[in-house]
């Protein structure tokens, strides 16, 4: 059985390499080339898994790049391991005519460690084409490879796009397996652009002629927009051991048995050591603080992409001899530690990054992009992310956020949402004053006090050197010219989750003469930034994947020799979006009190909702720039 679907793979090789292979740009149809900076002209994949540890994968994707931008969808890249290995490499560079320029032997591709200096991963390489175009734009790369890994626990899905602004012309992807390994996929399609046939034990997938997506403000992220199919065995083979699963708590416990077990051992030496950092205290969570800040303290992260590395986790006792790991080294390493001083914890598989992204939960399969640690707490966990130095214990920020995650625990796999952070945590406070002069200078101080994601956006400013602290300041305060920064303190109370900033600063001709008056607008501290792009015909939905609040209050004093005209009236804005909330009030005859809050809800709306949006904005804006008259007594 195992030659008979080696030879159905050659077959398809023979009939890859059989294609044309002139590619000239006047046969794109033009309806691909608007708003596009790469057209795939051909995608071809074939997938072959004659038994439970043996995957062939071949590609031959022809890409037309358009312009500069298009340069990062060639995509002609390989990674390889002690499991995977490339059959062959090949690019042939077409210019616009279609003619061959150059070709590049698979010699001829860099081969670079995955993780360079690393000796825990000194076997991950990857080889990729290195060409700068010396004919200009447009031109053609048709990339060809051959690889073979013993891993069929992870199956390349079918994307149709790779990105926005890039077109399709034709892609076919076609998959094979051994009927007795029990191959599962998942169609994720609602415009109904594929063409899916499952036919003998193959299963087919065609497209042709799909326009590029354009990345919209506040659009989804690719992988919602993008129409995918997902595949899965039931009996698979990864880092060297067989797996058999058919729901997430089978897979579950396969990870445990196959890839965690006997992972967290470590010596007599470190053991003690970690008992007595937390032999003065009592509870379980004092504990796990303890040891994750000795973690921060003794580790650093190193970046390992998925599928390199594997998906086994180094010993933790390595780990510790080392000093360093990549997440799923780090988050063993964590809980090794946690089960030696009696605190449990449970491995957890995410999908990382600020664009939220769950595991498909309906569907059982080799998923994520990053591990993070849950230790229980009642009926519920604390989150922990073990590849950051400086993050607080408990809090994960907007990296793996409000998402499904998959919690490995001793009973096998579970399916868990990490924490949401709505608007009242993802607070910003703004306790400030300022003086103006009777030459308009200003001169002012002002205590910023951010929670929640907003504390996640602006902790690092702590690390950078003033310089850098300065310049981010200069864009956040954009509404007042001529600023100059005096002094920046900072206090981090991590357990609070709170970052308090401090500055001291002056501007000169903040307020606007005008004959012998002056004219002031009253926000400077916190104006609403860019207004998202006006569109006239949006084609997709927006999101706001995560709601904010900002509580500003500013004593303003005035000079003596002024008095104050026109106090603008109290403004309340209230919309499906969020509210705002304006109020300046007299505290005597030189002094004003402001105060301002927005609040941001989060959520997906339709696209004809997102005129309303901007127009909310808008109107935000508007009133962020309410001004006051100083008249000349």
């Amino acid at each position: 059985m195992r030659f008979l679907y080696f030879l159905a793979f050659l077959g398809f090789t023979s009939v890859m390499y059989s294609q044309d292979l002139i590619y000239p740009i006047a046969d794109i149809p033009e309806e691909l080339k608007d708003n596009t900076d790469a057209v795939v002209r051909l995608q071809e994949t074939l997938i072959e898994i004659p038994d439970h540890k043996t995957l062939y994968r071949e590609e031959t994707r022809v890409v037309t790049v358009l312009n500069s931008k298009g340069l990062r969808h060639i995509n002609a890249v390989e990674f390889y391991d002690d499991n995977t290995k490339i059959l062959s490499l090949q690019a042939i560079i077409l210019d616009a005519f279609g003619n061959e320029v150059e070709k590049v032997k698979k010699g001829d591709f860099r081969d670079v460690s995955a993780v360079d200096g690393f000796s825990l991963y000194s076997s991950s390489r990857v080889r990729y084409l290195d060409f700068t175009p010396t004919t200009g734009f447009p031109f053609t790369v048709i990339f060809t490879s051959k690889v073979k890994t013993v891993n069929t626990a992870f199956i390349p899905s079918f994307n149709l796009y790779d990105n926005f602004r890039t077109s399709v012309e034709k892609t076919f992807y076609k998959i094979n397996a051994a009927p007795d390994l029990g191959l599962r996929h998942k169609i994720i399609d609602s415009n109904n652009d594929l063409e899916v046939v499952s036919q003998d034990g193959a299963l087919t997938i065609k497209a042709s002629n799909i326009p590029s997506v354009l990345k919209e403000p506040y659009g989804l992220p690719i992988h919602e927009v993008v129409p995918r199919v997902l595949f899965s065995l039931e009996k698979f083979h990864l880092s060297g051991v067989d797996g058999n699963a058919k729901n997430w708590k089978e897979f579950g416990n396969w990870m445990n048995t196959s890839l965690l077990e006997g992972m967290t051992a470590l010596d007599d030496n470190t053991v003690a050591e970690v008992k007595t950092l937390v032999s003065e205290v009592k509870t379980d969570e004092e504990k796990a603080r303890i040891i994750y800040d000795y973690v921060q303290r003794k580790t650093r992260y190193i970046s390992v992409q998925i599928g390199i590395g594997g998906w086994k986790p180094s010993p933790a006792q390595e780990v510790h001899d080392l000093g360093y790991g990549d997440c799923k080294g780090l988050v063993n390493y964590t809980k090794a530690l946690l089960e030696a001083v009696g605190v449990p914890s449970f491995y957890t598989v995410v999908f990382a990054g600020d664009e939220k992204r769950s595991l498909e939960k309906d569907f059982t399969s080799l998923q994520g992009s990053h591990v993070i640690l849950a230790i229980p707490k009642d009926d519920d966990y604390t989150w922990l992310e073990c590849t950051s130095q400086t993050i607080p214990f408990g809090f994960l920020g907007d990296f793996t956020d409000d998402r499904d995650v998959l919690v490995i625990k001793p009973e096998g796999g579970f399916i868990v949402h990490t924490p949401k952070y709505i608007n009242d945590n993802n607070l910003q406070e703004i306790d400030g004053i300022y003086t103006i002069d009777v030459d308009g200078k200003l001169s002012g101080n002002a205590s910023i006090s951010s929670y929640g994601t907003q504390y996640d956006s602006r902790s690092g400013l702590i690390e950078l050197e003033e310089k850098k602290q300065k310049r981010y300041y200069y864009n956040f305060f954009n509404s007042i010219n001529n600023l100059k920064i005096d002094t920046i303190s900072y206090i981090n109370d991590k357990y609070k989750v709170n970052l308090q900033e401090k500055l001291v600063f002056t501007s000169n001709n903040y307020a606007s003469k005008v004959g012998e008056d002056f004219t002031l607008t009253l926000n400077a501290f916190n104006r609403i930034g860019r207004m998202p792009k006006k569109e006239i015909a949006r084609t997709g939905s927006f999101r706001i994947d995560r709601g904010y609040k900002d509580v500003d209050v500013v004593i303003i004093n005035t000079p003596k020799e002024f008095k104050i005209k026109y106090l603008p009236e109290p403004i309340v804005l209230s919309s499906d979006f969020g509210e705002y909330l304006l109020n300046v009030e007299l505290i005597n005859d030189t002094s004003l009190s402001y105060r301002r809050v927005l609040n941001i809800n989060s959520g997906t709306f339709s696209k004809e909702d997102y005129k309303a949006y901007r127009h909310f904005l808008q109107s935000v804006a508007k009133y962020d720039n309410s001004k006051i008259l100083l008249e000349k007594k």
